[in-house]
């Protein structure tokens, strides 16, 4: 692994996390085999346009999502933390 990658909160925070959405529990390599390696999106849990954003990111300012729930996140408010509020909404959750 290269430093670049090593000093990538974006990437730290999707190998801290397994690629695995911390929302719904999917891996989308587990459902879709080698096509889903890979796919996964970096979360900032506090929206970089708010005030209480950091003006670097560090990997503790990040979640990983998979790309559905990564939308859902941005259709809530982006002052907060919408981790919590969207595990609550979901009506299924993956193994």
């Amino acid at each position: 692994v290269g430093r670049a990658l090593l000093a990538d909160p974006e990437w730290a925070a999707k190998v801290r996390d397994g690629y695995t959405c911390q929302v719904c529990g999917i891996n989308l390599a587990v459902l879709y085999g080698p096509l889903g390696l890979g796919v996964a999106e970096a979360h900032h849990r506090v929206a970089l346009s708010s005030p209480l954003a950091r003006a670097k990111t560090r990997v503790d300012d990040l979640v990983t999502v998979c790309p559905n729930c990564h939308r859902m996140l941005h259709r809530l408010s982006p002052d907060r933390d919408g981790v919590p509020e969207l595990r609550q909404r979901l009506t299924r959750r993956w193994p």
